[in-house]
């Protein structure tokens, strides 16, 4: 099953402030070829995930990336 732009748009919807949201260096390269460490597809992901108010956290020793949902400001 092939992991699309779409499913991640609805999980990182899902999350409220705080929680994060991982998708292995497969799933990533699925959605923003070639995957890590290509620059082009991190700028690609880093404005998708500031869309949908997140950040990003790479673990390259885990080839996991994880999509953190912002803490609103107080």
């Amino acid at each position: 099953m092939t992991f699309e732009l779409k499913d991640l748009k609805r999980e990182l919807d899902a999350l409220v402030p705080g929680d994060a949201t991982g998708i292995t260096y497969e799933a990533y390269a699925e959605i923003f070829p070639p995957g890590e460490p290509d620059h082009l597809a991190r700028q690609r992901a880093f404005v998708f995930a500031r869309s949908c108010g997140c950040t990003i956290d790479n673990k390259p020793n885990d080839e996991i990336v994880y999509f953190v949902k912002s803490k609103q400001d107080s």
